[in-house]
């Protein structure tokens, strides 16, 4: 269920305040309708939202790769580590020795895998964040019978950022 302030951060009459949050601009209240607005008016706001939501989604697609290659890379790296930990402890025990320096190699390779999986989790994290936003978004257009077509492209600029162009447009039904 879409709640009703979500309406309001699109509208062009919405005001924000740090002790209520969004409301409406017209009647200096929270929203008490049901379903629809029958005052809102949607503009700059709007578009401003829809391209804030959908280039969200993008910047974060854009970092699966990076991701996948961090999370491949050390999870090959504790493998690498276990593996070699295992054949050391078997060639220390071959020869009657026992030592604690395996434990601590096994405990490093150990603790490579959550390092390896945090990136992910974030990501993970980041994208369904995205995707609940715009999917509200697309839910409270509908409502009003609004739709839009949005094409985002990223372009690499200096520095290891990532500039963004959009071309959008809205229609009503």
């Amino acid at each position: 269920m879409i709640k009703n302030t979500a309406h309001c951060v699109l509208c062009e009459h919405s005001k924000k305040d740090f002790t209520t949050g969004a409301y409406c601009g017209l009647t200096n209240e929270k929203p008490k309708f049901s379903n629809k607005c029958s005052s809102k008016e949607f503009g700059n706001v709007l578009e401003k939202k829809v391209i804030e939501f959908n280039t969200e989604i993008e910047l974060v697609k854009h970092t699966k790769a990076k991701t996948m290659l961090h999370v491949y890379t050390f999870l090959s790296f504790a493998a690498i580590v276990l593996i070699g930990d295992y054949f050391f402890t078997i060639r220390l025990w071959e020869k009657g020795w026992m030592s604690t320096i395996t434990l601590v190699i096994g405990g490093v390779g150990l603790g490579l895998i959550p390092f390896s999986i945090a990136p992910l989790n974030k990501y993970k994290r980041e994208m369904n964040v995205a995707v609940d936003r715009k999917n509200d978004l697309d839910a409270i257009l509908k409502i009003y019978n609004y739709s839009y077509d949005i094409d985002i492209k990223l372009i690499k600029a200096p520095h290891n950022t990532v500039e963004t162009e959009v071309d959008l447009t809205i229609r009503t039904n």
